[in-house]
Formats: structure tokens, C-alpha cells, sequence
């Protein structure tokens, strides 16, 4: 009895430092086989470019078109994500524009940010809400909308060499909801 006992044990042993053996040629995951021989760390700005003329904060009047707002009021977060899928830092931020009638809005929002890319699957996700306000005292607050951005989304500046990604906002791509 005890001689199987022993055996047993022993089979078990064996069985262990057979089968979880480490493997020395292991093959490279797809993050490692998509890194850059260097990795790119570009400080660079968010832009939204808004038609304000073609955004109706009420699809039912046309007092609450967007170009028609005192001020709006961006808010929301970057956050890096890597190709792992592990999330790294998230940055909030706040942002105010004040409106004078423009048909057109080019504005920055949040800081001049810097992070690093390592890879072609390396991003970043911006969140932004915008909320408009009007002369009337109507507020309008439009849902959350969500980017993922890349390095190669990223565009340089041939004036000042600095990196930006610019969005364009048009009537439909923001949800709107009164809120008082």
C-alpha cells in the first residue's frame, strides 16, 4: 500500500515539472509584436470644430440653434488606454466658450496633453458633453460622446509643429436634453 502511495507521488511530481515546464521560445504577444522600435510621446491639443448654425439644441424651434447660445460648457476626461486593454491615467477637464453668433466654432478643449504611444494599438478615448446655454435662460445639455483616437489620428501643425486631433460636431451627432 504504502509502495502506491509512493508511486502515486511520485507520478505526481513528475507530472508537475513535465507539463509546467517553462517554455523558452515563447512566441511574442500581439502588443510586443506591434511595438515601435521607439515609442512617440507628442504633446499635443483636442480641437472641436462645431457647425453651430446647423445644430438645433429643440428640433421643434429655431431659438435653440446652437449659434445662438451665450456660452457653452465643455466637460469631460482623456484617458490612455493601452493595447492591452489596461486603462492608464484619466485626465478631466472643464472648458468654457463664449459664444458672439459665430456660424462656425473652433475651439480647444481641456489642456495641452502628452502621452505615450508605444504602439499602433496604443489610444486614447476623449469624452466630452456640451452644454449650451441660452439668453432666455434655457438650458440644453447634449449627451456624452465618446472618440477613440490614435496616434496615427493625430495630425502635426505645419505652422507650429505642434501634434492636435480636431473633430467636427454636426446637427444629429449630439443628443440634446432640456434641463430646465
Amino acid at each position: 500500500m504504502k509502495t502506491i502511495f509512493h508511486l502515486t507521488g511520485t507520478l505526481v511530481l513528475i507530472s508537475i515539472f513535465v507539463f509546467n515546464s517553462c517554455d523558452v521560445t515563447k512566441t511574442e504577444s500581439e502588443c510586443d509584436a506591434s511595438n515601435w522600435a521607439e515609442a512617440k510621446e507628442p504633446m499635443f491639443n483636442f480641437y472641436l470644430e462645431i457647425l453651430a448654425s446647423s445644430i438645433y439644441c429643440n428640433p421643434n424651434d429655431t431659438l435653440h440653434i446652437l449659434r445662438k447660445a451665450t456660452e457653452l460648457n465643455f466637460t469631460g476626461s482623456v484617458t490612455k488606454v493601452y493595447c492591452s486593454g489596461e486603462f492608464g491615467s484619466t485626465f478631466p477637464y472643464n472648458s468654457t466658450y463664449y459664444m458672439s453668433s459665430e456660424s462656425v466654432i473652433f475651439t480647444k478643449i481641456g489642456q495641452t496633453y502628452q502621452f505615450k504611444f508605444q504602439n499602433d494599438r496604443d489610444y486614447l478615448t476623449v469624452a466630452f458633453k456640451i452644454k449650451a446655454n441660452f439668453s432666455d435662460g434655457q438650458i440644453y445639455d447634449g449627451r456624452e460622446v465618446s472618440l477613440k483616437i490614435y496616434y496615427r489620428d493625430l495630425y502635426k501643425d505645419i505652422n507650429t509643429g505642434q501634434h492636435g486631433f480636431s473633430k467636427n460636431i454636426k446637427g444629429g451627432d449630439i443628443v440634446w436634453t432640456r434641463i430646465n
